[in-house]
């Protein structure tokens, strides 16, 4: 009895491993044959699928990402530009819950147009046309924003009236403060050169609402079409 107890209970082990391969083999098999009818998928539907996958991990497809060394990093893929601008509107409410609680900017929305505006002492120390130091992290929220949306923006200059609102005085400052901030954005933020452009308008174009000398002296920056209205 013993032995034949013995002999069950070794073919029982021998079943158990043969059920146990059976089923790994059976996996394996469905693996191989999953991995033979995606070779056969075309492109654009492995982008959409790969773009899924990242989004679900929080890897933004076409955004910014950071290397090796730490630095930003452009990747102007097409993938899914909703993600994109989901990502882009995140930075933007990071960067109002922070700086426009302090009164620091203005976030406007003028048709597809989002628009920042800083007031110019918030950029610059009186009569200086040098971005503050203490302005360097504000402007890295911006460049992050720029690069995780990866779409060109316009940096304008703006002056108040004071002098005449197209006085040369007034036109100069409005373009030196904007190629400044454009300047800190390319090389502090490492924005691309190819997506900033600036434009100085004096005194001529007053923001919208109250219209006192602090708010006109400002610097916006422009996304033209952010939300693909």
């Amino acid at each position: 009895m013993a032995k034949r107890r013995k002999q069950q209970e070794a073919e029982g082990k021998d079943n158990s491993f043969t059920v146990l391969f059976t089923a790994l083999m059976m996996i394996l098999l469905a693996f191989f044959i999953l991995l033979s009818t995606l070779a056969q998928v075309d492109e654009r539907r492995k982008r959409l699928a790969l773009g899924s996958l990242m989004g679900s991990f929080g890897i933004l497809p076409g955004g910014v990402g950071v290397d090796r060394t730490g630095e930003y990093t452009l990747n102007t893929n097409p993938i899914m530009p909703g993600v994109r601008r989901q990502a882009f509107m995140r930075a933007l409410g990071s960067l109002f819950s922070g700086a426009a609680s302090a009164g620091k900017v203005e976030i406007d929305v003028q048709g597809g147009q989002v628009i920042l505006r800083f007031r110019s002492d918030v950029l610059f120390p009186k009569g200086v046309t040098e971005v503050a130091p203490s302005a360097f992290g504000l402007l890295d929220e911006v460049a992050a924003a720029i690069l995780t949306l990866g779409e060109p923006v316009r940096v304008e200059g703006h002056t108040d009236t004071s002098g005449g609102a197209a006085s040369d005085r007034n036109w100069r400052i409005s373009l030196q403060r904007a190629v400044a901030v454009a300047r800190y954005l390319e090389q502090g933020g490492n924005v691309p050169a190819r997506l900033l452009s600036v434009a100085g308008y004096a005194g001529t174009r007053p923001p919208p609402g109250k219209q006192d000398p602090e708010r006109m002296r400002r610097v916006e920056i422009v996304f033209s079409n952010p939300l693909g209205v």
